[in-house]
């Protein structure tokens, strides 16, 4: 599947201003500057590789930096949208709703119980942990720069969970949230309730509207769009039926198919690709085969084994162990 590398092209223009050379940070991962920078779509695979590169030549602290110093206007459209929203409630929702016609690598679930907020972050496609870690640090360190530079207030991040393992430096986290925790299930941040509430400054209804406007008539012209919504549906609600898939989306289970095809798959071919993806993203987090078999709705265990090795042309305990011997 291709995407728009409009957040990697954001990432990149922001270690550029803090005197970082991207194309050396890019490396030979295959995909150029010039093509990040034109928003030219690429593959997953190919995006994955270039956070990978990136990740390994910049410096260890720099998520913190470059998510602070990460401009709205870098994500496109969708930027000037979020940045018109009445509250930051709706700037959260938006964001989650819309990211992936960015080629945004997380995929987020906002859920609000009692005082508190809680979103959930889960990898659109396999990453390493030091890409992930870097990708939902610089996340969390926009959102709060984002917030105080519209709202005129400091979003409450109460506690912030990652799902790769403790650093030997952790103390630079503490300047997100109050309590971090590591190794958890799913990157995780939580915050209080009243946050959602505030009114953004920058707030206009009629540029919101043009914005609205522009966002769908660009995001209209790429061929992954509902593709890109069934990914993100199963990211956030995990794998669900045709039927229930088209009720989520709002249309009929004929008009989604009709959709899919257009777009050159089918909801049987996405189902297994984002399998495929989120197997790998498990597997890279330890987790182990008859989890990841409940998690992605296989009947079995040994249905899963046999789908992976389809899928990769090895055994997961292959697979885990070629991981370990790199």
């Amino acid at each position: 599947m291709l995407v728009a590398p409009i957040k990697l092209r954001g990432d990149l223009l922001t270690m550029a201003e803090h005197g970082l050379d991207p194309r050396s940070l890019i490396g030979n991962s295959g995909v150029s500057y010039e093509e990040i920078l034109a928003k030219r779509p690429i593959s997953c695979e190919a995006m994955s590789d270039v956070y990978a590169h990136v990740i390994a030549k910049a410096p260890a602290d720099f998520a913190l930096s470059c998510g602070q110093s990460i401009r709205l206007q870098y994500m496109g459209s969708l930027g000037y949208r979020l940045s018109n929203c009445a509250t930051v409630g709706e700037l959260l929702a938006d964001w989650v709703r819309y990211s992936g016609n960015i080629g945004y690598p997380l995929v987020g679930s906002l859920k609000v119980a009692g005082d508190r907020w809680r979103m959930t972050f889960v990898p659109r496609f396999p990453m390493s942990p030091h890409a992930e870690e870097f990708c939902v640090t610089s996340t969390l360190a926009g959102f709060a720069k984002s917030v105080l530079n519209l709202s005129g207030h400091r979003i409450s991040m109460r506690r912030i969970g990652f799902s790769n393992p403790a650093p030997e430096d952790s103390d630079s986290y503490l300047a997100l949230a109050a309590e971090v925790t590591f190794g958890c299930p799913a990157p995780f941040v939580e915050g209080d309730r009243e946050d959602l509430d505030r009114p953004i400054a920058t707030a206009d209804a009629d540029l919101l509207q043009a914005c609205e406007d522009l966002c769908q008539r660009e995001w209209s012209q790429e061929n992954s769009r509902v593709t890109e919504r069934l990914y993100a549906l199963f990211g956030l609600k995990g794998v669900v039926t045709l039927a229930d898939a088209s009720k989520h989306m709002g249309m009929s289970q004929r008009s989604l198919q009709r959709n899919l095809s257009m777009e050159g798959s089918g909801y049987t071919g996405v189902l297994d690709d984002y399998r495929h993806r989120r197997a790998l993203v498990l597997l890279q987090q330890g987790r182990c085969s008859k989890s990841i078999a409940f998690e992605l709705g296989f009947d079995h265990d040994s249905s899963f084994r046999r789908s992976f090795r389809g899928w990769t042309g090895v055994s997961v305990s292959e697979w885990r162990k070629d991981r370990v011997s790199v």
